[in-house]
């Protein structure tokens, strides 16, 4: 049985399971309240699902919006008219004060809340691609004998967990190589997008 820790979340995520049934630990596991193995029996679901679940928490902790983005929203779904009106409404408290802006956009009409509803959707399922998309550090802790593994790996849209490195022992040691990964793959976009460009000005230049 184990504790999986996303280290760089802003919800600091850890996950009870036992590579079946799964739990997200709101606060520290303390067994002498509950078993480990009780608490995943009672309350336990199945850990790809708990993935998801936490993917989604986090996505909503890092969720940005904005009113000119809102009001674009609507400019595309051909919403033209509630597209002036929420010019009315600030929309930017919406994760301190759901309730508030959910409210005053439902007594503007229906339309409107439907609307806001499908772009924080919209906006959400953005964060949690990215999230997808890079490679983060998992720190995993066995629950009886404390000894911990920590390596790079990725979280897939169904809620795997795939390693792609092999225990790297310490927690700082798996950042900085994750960072020496991540900038010498923006170094390598940044090399394949200037070498478009190159062959993009060749094929102008040899049209003249």
């Amino acid at each position: 049985m184990k504790i999986e820790k996303w280290t760089d979340t802003t919800t600091d995520v850890q996950i009870l399971h036992d590579g079946r049934k799964a739990v997200i630990l709101n606060e520290p596991l303390n067994t002498s309240t509950i078993p480990a193995k009780e608490l995943l029996k009672t309350e336990g679901q199945p850990l790809q699902t708990v993935r998801q679940e936490a993917k989604k928490k986090e996505a909503e902790e890092r969720l940005d919006l904005s009113n000119y983005q809102f009001k674009q929203h609507l400019v595309q779904r051909g919403m033209t008219n509630e597209a002036k009106i929420s010019e009315q409404v600030d929309i930017t408290p919406y994760k301190a004060s759901p309730k508030k802006v959910l409210n005053e956009l439902e007594f503007i009409g229906m339309s409107m809340l439907e609307g806001f509803l499908e772009f924080v959707g919209i906006k959400l399922d953005g964060v949690v691609d990215r999230y997808e998309s890079k490679l983060h550090v998992i720190e995993t802790e066995d629950v009886q004998t404390g000894a911990s593994q920590v390596r790079i790996s990725k979280l897939t849209k169904d809620g795997d967990l795939i390693n792609v490195s092999p225990d790297l022992k310490h927690l700082e040691l798996a950042k900085q190589r994750l960072e020496e990964f991540d900038r010498k793959q923006q170094e390598r976009e940044k090399s394949n997008k200037q070498g478009m460009a190159l062959e993009e000005k060749k094929v102008w230049d040899e049209s003249d």
